[in-house]
């Protein structure tokens, strides 16, 4: 029953369109072949090259299919300025200037400055693209909200269609540890207070909610990789 509740919350947020995509045709989810989309990414006569799905990307390119949404989040991990960790320092600081109960021109140039910045080390951080949609909301950036909202919509298309999340065997899979939270927020839950490590992932509790998700199940093998190396 949750899962199914969950199966339409995704679908109420990403639409049908973004799903009916898929390369099979017959499973909604389809879990990362990294294996084959590093082959792709790294193949420059290949239509999901790395460098050309980014470049579309920064441009807010809306006809990017889900395929080539998954090979340019998931083929990240194959780039050279790929990190598995998160930046903790950028992500606080941010989150304070936010906290405030009122707004200057210079609290929001800084906040636009403190996500560019995450951005840099993270293209793909929801809470930074987030954040920026505030400050275009309130300046009236009608260009800048859009760009930002395309690209979430990217982000997220890519994550979701990897999995249903609420069970170990079909977990959501991600390629940094702040994109669990960040996908938390984006589906208007709370963290509920506990983080388990698992043998490829985390599985993160979720505060009381309406659809009656206890918990939600991330694959992070990515980053567990980068730790290995590094």
């Amino acid at each position: 029953m949750k899962k199914s509740i969950l199966f339409l919350l995704l679908f109420s947020i990403a639409g049908l369109g973004a799903f009916a995509q898929q390369s099979d045709g017959d499973e909604f989810f389809t879990k990362p072949d990294y294996k084959q989309i590093e082959k792709a990414t790294k193949n420059a006569s290949s239509p999901y090259y790395f460098p050309k799905l980014m470049q579309r990307y920064e441009a807010a390119d809306s006809t990017l299919t889900l395929e080539e949404k998954r090979h340019l989040y998931y083929g990240f991990v194959f780039q050279p300025q790929y990190r598995g960790v998160d930046t903790p320092k950028l992500n606080d600081n941010l989150a304070a200037s936010l906290a405030k109960q009122q707004f200057s021109k210079e609290d929001y140039n800084l906040i636009l400055t403190q996500a560019d910045e995450i951005l840099k080390d993270d293209p793909f951080s929801l809470r930074a693209l987030e954040a920026q949609l505030f400050v275009y909301a309130q300046e009236d950036n009608v260009k800048g909200y859009i760009t930002n909202v395309i690209k979430k919509k990217i982000v997220f298309d890519a994550i979701i269609s990897s999995g249903e999340g609420v069970s170990k065997k079909d977990p959501f899979y991600v390629i940094r540890v702040g994109h669990e939270y960040d996908l938390l927020g984006y589906f208007g839950y709370r963290f509920g207070g506990e983080n388990k490590i698992l043998k490829q992932g985390n599985y993160l509790s979720v505060a009381n909610n309406k659809y009656g998700i206890s918990g939600l199940y991330f694959n992070i093998e990515p980053v567990f990789k980068y730790m290995g190396k590094h």
